[in-house]
């Protein structure tokens, strides 16, 4: 079996992942100040909160997919992941 080589480096990932969580924090923290403050509509604060919070949800949890799609079921030892039992060893 060949080695899984990932689409996105791993400094690429953690880019992401940080730049990700630091456009939310930034999000929240406006929003929040925008409602408190009543300088906006809450209506539109909390459809500005939930456009940013579900596109920087999107790029990371794709992220995570380019990443390992799929999970191999050997380890690079060749051992199985996991053992599963047969029904008449299960106890």
């Amino acid at each position: 079996m060949d080695e899984y080589v990932p689409t996105f480096t791993p400094a690429v990932r953690t880019r992401v992942y940080v730049g990700a969580l630091i456009v939310d924090v930034l999000a929240f923290v406006v929003c929040g100040i925008l409602a408190v403050l009543e300088i906006v509509d809450a209506v539109q604060v909390l459809a500005i909160g939930g456009i940013v919070a579900t596109g920087t949800g999107l790029v990371t949890k794709g992220m995570a997919v380019a990443y390992r799609p799929t999970r191999p079921d050997i380890r690079a030892d060749g051992r199985p992941l996991v053992t599963v039992l047969d029904d008449d060893t299960a106890a």
